[in-house]
């Protein structure tokens, strides 16, 4: 009997043509590191010298990390499938921006917001064979 070790195990989805749950779940947290990159740049440039705030800095480190963990969770998942993950963050960041900043979401923009859930429920259904 064969023991099916990490390596074998990610070596069979990607031949499979499939992806990873965990790449997955890693994008989607990568989305809140986009949101925290975002906002933090908001609050940056909300200051009197932007350059030099921690919120700039912060947002580069949120992105950096964001890059990282995306890159690893490309290695182990279709490109078709995880990139539309991705825009879950326009969500986070409208819903971020309406507690944070009080921007208004308006019906148009719930709608758009849904239509985004939408697609990334049907990019996501078709990447499963």
């Amino acid at each position: 009997m064969q023991i099916l070790t990490f390596k074998k195990y990610t070596q069979i989805i990607f031949i499979m043509g499939k992806t990873a749950t965990w790449a997955i779940g890693l994008v989607l947290i990568s989305t809140i590191f986009i949101t925290v990159a975002q906002t933090s740049w908001k609050i940056a440039a909300n200051t009197d010298n932007p350059i030099l705030s921690l919120y700039l800095w912060l947002g580069f480190f949120a992105y950096g990390l964001t890059t990282v963990m995306l890159i690893i969770a490309l290695k182990y998942g279709e490109l078709s499938v995880l990139a539309p993950l991705n825009t879950t963050s326009y969500i986070w960041v409208a819903l971020t921006s309406a507690y944070l900043f009080g921007e208004i979401i308006t019906p148009l923009k719930w709608a758009g917001l849904a239509f985004v859930l939408l697609g990334v429920s049907l990019v996501s259904i078709g990447g499963k064979k």
